[in-house]
């Protein structure tokens, strides 16, 4: 016969799956919002990442729809905007 160790007192409650689906969902459709409406954010989340097509695979689960189909409406929305670069204004100017 096994017995469950105790949890700590102070430790986290654990979350359901529904909740922790619901986090995942959350924390997607904020990036992605964030990736189609910030050009600076979506510079770094191109459509040729590794994370743009997890993100949009992800998306595509939760809403029942074709991968594809996501991608290219978020990559329709999506502008780009390099950061602006770092200011080298001193130093060894001839």
């Amino acid at each position: 016969m096994t017995t469950a160790t105790p949890a700590a007192p102070d430790a986290a409650p654990q979350a359901t799956e529904a909740q922790q689906l619901a986090a995942a969902k959350t924390a997607i459709n904020a990036v992605l919002r964030r990736m189609t409406r910030d050009p600076r954010i979506a510079y770094y989340f191109c459509p040729l990442t590794d994370c743009f097509e997890k993100l949009t695979a992800a998306q595509a689960l939760f809403l029942g729809l074709d991968v594809a189909t996501v991608r290219a409406n978020v990559e329709s929305e999506m502008r780009f905007e390099a950061p602006p670069r770092a200011c080298d204004c001193g130093g060894n100017a001839s």
